[in-house]
Formats: C-alpha cells, structure tokens, sequence
C-alpha cells in the first residue's frame, strides 16, 4: 500500500502487500483520534532510541501496547496484547503477550535502519526469549528496496489479520514521517 506517502507490507508469517482496503475496516472516526494520539507519543518519545511505552484502545477492537524505539530517520515498534485477552487491564508490556513488531523506515540512513534490524534482532521479550522473528524476515526487511517503508512482522496470522494493529502501525509511520 503506498498511502501517505509510504510503502506497508506484511513481511511475515506471510508476505503480502497491504491495500488501503485493509485500512478502512477500522472506521474512520477511530483512525483520526488514533493518528492524533500516537503523534503526541512519537514527538514525546525523540530520537535518542529510548523506549517509550502506551497503550491504544481502537474501538471494537483488543486494547494493544506499543512499545516505540526511534533514531532520527529509522524506528521500530513492539505490539503487545494484555495476557488475559480483551478486556484484561494494561498495566505494561511485561504484562502483555508480544504479537508483532513493525519498522519505520525514511530511506535517508542506511547504517540507522541496520542498526534498528540488529538491536531487534537481538532483542529479547519479557520472558528472555527472542523475538519470534526469522532471520529472513530481518534480511527481507533489510533488502526491501521501497523507501519509506512500513514493514510489519505479526506473530501468526489472527494478528496478521487484525486490521487495528496496521492501523496503529500506519498511524505511528505517518506521525513519524511528518517529523523527519
């Protein structure tokens, strides 16, 4: 999808090409209250790649975390789901259950985007365990020509289906790009 601006694809657990389409099944209302919100959290977080932490809450969908790590041209996301499903209260991601990571990415640095790819990939969720991304999703990620991009990773394909994590995903890119 290349809507504001930038390239989505969904890079695993299978890679497809997102339409605008997928987009418009979270109702309109919500993405603007969302894409208001995540903004404020993307000029709080900086560029210093701290990691900065929120919840969002889409109407008619599951609350998600986010945790957000950003450089000046080059950033990633973390999605969490609260343990106990819909409805469980959000206390912080060790708390919740990862369900996909997303990268932000301007195309102007090239030593930032792999720098986001190895912290990742070396990343570890709140149980120690890594990240549950192949090694051929970051190299796709890394290889992927399109700039800027949104390049999403979801656990399985429920998350892969949910139209609210793109949303916020789309939302952070965009607040994102409007800053660099």
């Amino acid at each position: 999808m290349t809507n504001d601006g930038f390239m989505t694809k969904v890079l695993w657990p299978a890679a497809k090409s997102v339409d605008a389409s997928s987009l418009d099944l979270v109702e309109e209302g919500s993405r603007v209250t969302l894409a208001q919100a995540v903004r404020l959290q993307v000029r709080a977080a900086g560029t210093a790649g701290a990691a900065r932490e929120f919840s969002v809450a889409i109407a008619e969908f599951e609350p998600t975390i986010v945790t957000l790590r950003q450089l000046r041209t080059a950033a990633m996301m973390m999605f969490g789901r609260a343990r106990g499903g819909a409805g469980s209260a959000l206390a912080s991601e060790t708390a919740g259950v990862l369900v996909g990571a997303a990268f932000v990415f301007a195309g102007t640095d090239a030593a930032e985007e792999e720098d986001v790819i190895r912290r990742t990939a070396g990343g570890r969720d709140s149980r120690g365990e890594p990240f549950p991304i192949p090694a051929s999703v970051y190299e796709q990620i890394g290889a992927e020509p399109a700039r800027p991009l949104l390049a999403l990773a979801l656990w399985d394909v429920q998350t892969a289906n949910d139209p609210s994590l793109l949303a916020i995903a789309h939302a952070i890119a965009a607040a994102f790009f409007e800053r660099v």
